[in-house]
């Protein structure tokens, strides 16, 4: 489980998709900090091209792979996408795990 290795190691980084989405940047920046890389204006510019809040939020119908994605909207997006049985249903499966990691509020 991952939560043995994040317990185990404490000097391995964890980040949730959410937190990387939210501040892209800012923890990118804490990432090359923690392992000596230089992080310089080309990457941060490549961090917003891929991230920033002009990217649509959805990849385009038959394009899952699109990169570029706005990182704050497409958190929440399986909200809009999942009803509210399967949301229950990947809550309850994920417990063991998700409630060390989120909060009520994260559900919702």
């Amino acid at each position: 489980l991952m939560l043995n290795y994040r317990e185990k190691h404490a000097d391995w980084l964890f980040y949730t998709h959410e937190a990387l989405s939210m501040e892209p940047v800012a923890e990118f920046k804490n990432i090359y900090k923690r392992f000596g890389l230089c992080f310089d204006e080309d990457i941060r510019k490549k961090i917003e091209a891929f991230t920033g809040t002009g990217n649509m939020t959805e990849a385009k119908k038959g394009k899952m792979h699109t990169l570029k994605r706005n990182s704050r909207e497409n958190i929440k997006l399986w909200q809009k996408k999942l009803s509210g049985d399967e949301i229950r249903q990947i809550k309850t499966l994920t417990a063991p795990v998700a409630e060390h990691i989120y909060t009520e509020e994260d559900w919702r």
